[in-house]
C-alpha cells in the first residue's frame, strides 16, 4: 500500500511541475546553482527552497530499495550541489530546471543513474 502511495505522490508531483518554469525563474534557478556550486552571486531563499522541494519530493516518491547509496548516505545540501554541478555541466535545450530535476532523478534513483 505504501508503493501505491508513493507511485501516486511522484505522479502528482511529475504532472505538476512537468512545464518548466519561465525564462526567468529558469535563470534564477541557474543563479542558485551557481552560487551553491561556484559560491558567486546572492543567495536566493525562494529558489533555494524550490531546489530542497525537489529533492525532498523525489527522495520520499522513490521506493528504498531504488534509491542509491549516494543518496541514502550523502546530506541533502550535497545531494543538491552534486545535481546543481551535473547541470551546469550537462545543459540541455529543455531549460535548466528540467535539467536540475533529471540529475537529481539520476542521483537519487537506480532506475535513471546510468541513463
Amino acid at each position: 500500500m505504501k508503493a501505491i502511495h508513493q507511485t501516486l505522490y511522484f505522479v502528482i508531483i511529475t504532472l505538476l511541475f512537468s512545464t518548466t518554469l519561465n525564462a526567468s525563474q529558469d535563470a534564477s534557478v541557474k543563479k542558485q546553482c551557481q552560487h551553491i556550486v561556484y559560491g558567486y552571486g546572492e543567495f536566493n531563499y525562494t529558489f533555494d527552497a524550490l531546489l530542497i522541494g525537489y529533492m525532498n519530493g523525489i527522495l520520499y516518491a522513490t521506493p528504498p530499495n531504488y534509491k542509491t547509496n549516494f543518496s541514502k548516505r550523502a546530506r541533502g545540501e550535497t545531494i543538491i550541489r552534486k545535481a546543481c554541478h551535473n547541470a551546469l555541466n550537462n545543459i540541455t535545450v529543455n531549460g535548466f530546471e528540467a535539467d536540475y530535476r533529471w540529475q537529481l532523478l539520476k542521483l537519487i534513483n537506480n532506475k535513471y543513474k546510468h541513463r
